[in-house]
């Protein structure tokens, strides 16, 4: 399904080649997509390129693409249906569609694939704080109950989801009958990321008759959470990573867009502010100030969030923790440097191999984000990489097929 414009897929790439490299041969091919975000098919196509390279493949095998996962619903099944008990009356009643328009092969309709391992990030805005937490009354709840339809029809043997940590279980339970669902919880401090804020609940679904326990999933997190956690932590500043070049190709973007005239000699990005978000950042040195004795410019790890007001809410980096990504416009300002944080520089947040030194790391090639809207994007709708990887693998190394099942599928 949904999987943060192909996040889920490049991480595990990056993992089967590890894997495989220790001796143990590992190579899951990813036969479909689904994306309703129709600015994210660009990145999922230049990024199903990319895992292609690293696992020795050619440009034209590429996955299904496909775009709204209720389209596996009959036409019209959820018309003039509001309740949730209504729409999930409607989606286990009706038959999963077989065939829907695919974005990457030349026909009209491509045959739906079932899959052996599944990895879904299904919505959060009706589960997260900022959506009011409406849980499985909210316009959202189609897409799990077509998420268990799918995973039930094909009979996946084992699938993760990805949501924010005050994901419904109970109505997962619901949707997915057929499945033990365990539940796990991270951060991106577990690989190492301590200065990124982005928690997370995956969920890994066991099919009962298909699927069998090999180890606890729990127990094998905790383990790896220490192993790295005693070994390396971040802080704010390791991701400024941003050369001069890209820095200004950020700085001409924000020019353009607000109609300013570009300085190029100018290394102080403050004039690229509107009035409201120069007093935000006064607002904050003022608070700094007082809380610490000192200028927010002297700390190397300091950044604000300017998107909201900082008389009610301190969204900055003062405990050594980004402040939380969002969808919207508001820029995050970092003092010391006097410019933005560019979009290659939350990828690096992120775990994205963005750079030289990352990519050399995991021994894969670097991902592009030199194009500052393209950087921009796949930060905004990518999950994060590393957390996604460790999650899969723990899900593939804790369960494996029932013993009457020589294979799945």
């Amino acid at each position: 399904m949904c999987t943060g414009a192909m996040t889920a897929e490049m991480a595990r790439a990056c993992l089967q080649q590890a894997v495989t490299a220790s001796g143990f041969p590992m190579d899951i091919q990813t036969v479909a997509l689904w994306e309703r975000n129709a600015k994210c098919h660009p990145l999922i196509l230049n990024n199903i390129d990319w895992v292609n390279s690293l696992r020795g493949r050619g440009r034209e095998e590429r996955p299904h693409l496909f775009q709204d996962i209720l389209d596996l619903n009959p036409p019209g099944c959820l018309r003039k249906v509001t309740t949730y008990a209504g729409k999930r009356r409607a989606v286990e009643s009706s038959p999963c569609v077989q065939e829907v328009p695919c974005l990457c092969c030349m026909e009209d309709v491509c045959r739906v694939p079932g899959a052996d391992f599944g990895v879904s990030g299904l919505p959060c805005e009706d589960m997260s704080r900022a959506g009011h937490q409406k849980l499985r009354h909210g316009k959202t709840n189609s897409v799990y109950m077509t998420h268990g339809k799918y995973t039930a029809a094909h009979q996946v043997p084992l699938f993760v989801v990805e949501c924010t940590p005050e994901l419904d279980m109970g109505m997962m339970e619901e949707v997915h009958p057929d499945y033990d669902l365990i539940q796990t919880f991270c951060d991106p401090g577990d690989t190492g990321h301590e200065a990124c804020s982005r928690s997370r609940t995956y969920v890994i679904g066991a099919h009962k008759n298909k699927t069998e326990e090999l180890e606890e999933p729990c127990k094998l997190q905790d383990k790896i959470q220490r192993h790295i956690r005693k070994r390396v932590q971040t802080v704010p500043s390791d991701y400024m990573i941003a050369t001069g070049t890209e820095i200004s190709l950020e700085a001409q973007q924000m020019a353009r867009k607000r109609g300013i005239q570009w300085r190029p000699e100018q290394t102080d990005l403050g004039y690229l502010l509107n009035p409201r978000e120069k007093s935000v950042v006064q607002e904050y040195e003022k608070i700094y100030r007082q809380r610490t004795g000192s200028s927010m410019v002297a700390n190397e790890d300091m950044v604000c969030f300017l998107g909201d007001n900082p008389r009610y809410t301190l969204s900055w980096s003062l405990h050594g923790r980004l402040p939380t990504y969002r969808r919207n416009n508001g820029l995050l300002w970092i003092p010391s440097r006097q410019r933005k944080m560019t979009g290659k520089e939350r990828l690096v947040s992120l775990g994205w191999p963005v750079t030289a030194e990352i990519a050399s790391a995991m021994q894969v090639p670097m991902v592009p984000a030199l194009d500052v809207q393209r950087a921009a994007d796949l930060a905004g709708n990518s999950m994060h990489f590393l957390n996604t990887g460790v999650q899969q693998l723990i899900a593939l190394a804790c369960f494996g097929p029932c013993r009457n099942e020589s294979i799945f599928c």
